[in-house]
């Protein structure tokens, strides 16, 4: 369902178990490494996105968001995020420390800060009008793929403020 890369690591969402892969390329191949401990999310993986070491997962059933940490070759699963999204995590995008999540309820979007270990939940953006499918960072620039017209919203990253733009 998702791939993302952090140099030579690559983390890999599944549909099935166990919803989270996580190798390391040597040269040309791909060695599977252990998987996370503990071993989470416990449903489908949609959306898999680095920021450094650290690794974002928006998937299927509570919390919905979950967070890992990398040392070396092993992947550490830490704490839920405070507030994490109340329902289906659809996609995830870092902009430097700052982790966007796209998700299937109102307000469809949420907007989070790393601060050392942990994600911390920053105010509500202005909510799309539907769910939102996948994110993507441009500078201070968000791009929010939604399923309503006008099928794509553009925010403006101000401090820890997401500001919606006028429509595309």
């Amino acid at each position: 369902n998702a791939t993302a890369w952090s140099d030579i690591y690559l983390a890999v969402g599944h549909t099935t178990t166990p919803f989270l892969s996580f190798y390391k390329r040597v040269g040309d191949a791909l060695t599977k490494l252990a998987d996370p401990t503990p071993p989470s999310p416990t449903l489908q993986s949609l959306g898999v996105a680095w920021s450094g070491d650290y690794l974002a997962v928006a998937h299927f059933g509570s919390p919905y968001l979950s967070f890992y940490k990398r040392s070396g070759d092993t992947l550490n699963k830490l704490a839920d995020p405070d507030f994490a999204p109340a329902s289906t995590g659809r996609g995830v995008a870092w902009n430097g420390d700052y982790l966007a999540v796209a998700h299937s309820t109102s307000p469809f979007l949420s907007f989070y800060k790393k601060t050392g270990d942990a994600l911390n939940k920053l105010t509500n953006p202005t909510a799309l009008a539907g769910q939102g499918n996948s994110v993507a960072w441009n500078g201070d620039y968000l791009a929010v793929a939604h399923n309503t017209t006008p099928f794509i919203s553009l925010y403006k990253k101000e401090g820890e403020t997401l500001t919606k733009l006028s429509s595309p």
